[in-house]
């Protein structure tokens, strides 16, 4: 049996999360949505979930962004497939398919 991957997204506005949330989840993916970059790295220092994608929004309010998120989940875990994004231009933006960790993950 395959394994569904698991995606740690970063995001901190709810009705935003709630759309990443919806998309991801038809697209097949499993997920752990956290609101800060301290939760996130958290997360991934735990190990406690094996995480196929670590998607970031760059314009998170707080110390720390998306950039740093990345920077310091890079230096945990070198393997890990990182996404950074800014959710509100992506909505804005005209429908298309985005691909996450290789599979279709959702429409915009």
């Amino acid at each position: 049996m395959e394994s569904v991957p698991v995606v740690l997204v970063v995001e901190d506005e709810e009705p935003l999360q709630e759309i990443v949330r919806d998309a991801l989840k038809e697209g097949g993916f499993d997920l752990t949505m956290v609101a800060s970059g301290r939760e996130a790295v958290a997360m991934i220092e735990s190990g406690v979930v094996k995480y196929s994608a670590l998607v970031a929004d760059v314009n998170l309010k707080g110390s720390m962004k998306g950039w740093e998120i990345a920077r310091l989940v890079r230096q945990i875990d070198p393997a890990l497939s990182i996404k950074k994004s800014a959710t509100r231009a992506w909505l804005r933006a005209k429908p298309r398919r985005t691909r996450v960790a290789g599979d279709h993950c959702a429409s915009a």
